[in-house]
């Protein structure tokens, strides 16, 4: 895969002729911590294994999920996100409180919630969906919400969704912080016994703050 315009490429081998990719904002370091304690919290109030926690080193918000893409597309689709993502301005954003989808009756994804700079967040998001539309495997029907998944429910069991609420405690309205979001990322998600690897195939930048 080569450069994307405006963007950065990690080298990546693949085994197969296609592979897993999202769109992405990274959550900096600087939060990395505080969503981890956040994790733990959780965790001490649920049963074990009844969710796999995402690793503190993969916190982003997602902003399209591509599903399978074929190899040989991959350059092209660099390319469109790039028209698409480079030059828009740098965004405002911050980490606040937690949710569960679908809904705290069936919880089946837990997450931190994001404010800040939410109109333009959208306004990205939109761009990227309507480059990469005709790349998605399967079209999401949701509507766009910003968050950054914390755990998943595993299995067919469910979970107690008050006990959830319960866990969740004093963190529902939290604030975990602040950051200026830089850039996107076009990752690659392979799945594993341990969960999810994430690779970073290109980087584009937004246009720093004036």
């Amino acid at each position: 895969m080569t450069p994307a315009s405006g963007g950065e490429t990690t080298p990546q081998s693949f085994a197969n002729r296609s592979a897993r990719l999202f769109v992405a904002i990274k959550c900096p370091s600087a939060l990395v911590r505080p969503l981890a304690a956040l994790q733990r919290r959780w965790q001490k109030g649920l049963p074990r294994r009844l969710v796999r926690w995402v690793s503190e080193h993969q916190f982003h918000i997602t902003l399209l999920f591509f599903g399978r893409v074929a190899r040989e597309r991959m350059d092209e689709l660099a390319g469109r996100l790039a028209e698409a993502i480079v030059a828009r301005p740098a965004l405002p954003l911050g980490l606040i409180g937690v949710g569960v989808f679908p809904d705290w009756r069936h919880p089946r994804v837990l997450w931190a919630g994001v404010d800040g700079e939410l109109d333009g967040l959208a306004a990205l998001q939109q761009r990227i969906q309507e480059a990469g539309r005709t790349y998605v495997e399967k079209p999401e029907e949701r509507r766009f919400h910003a968050h950054v998944t914390l755990g998943r429910v595993m299995g067919r069991e469910r979970p107690d969704g008050e006990a959830v609420r319960r866990a969740a405690g004093r963190d529902l309205q939290a604030h975990w912080g602040s950051w200026q979001a830089t850039e996107v990322v076009l990752m690659s998600s392979e799945l594993r016994p341990g969960g999810s690897v994430y690779s970073d195939l290109a980087t584009f930048p937004l246009r720093p703050a004036l």
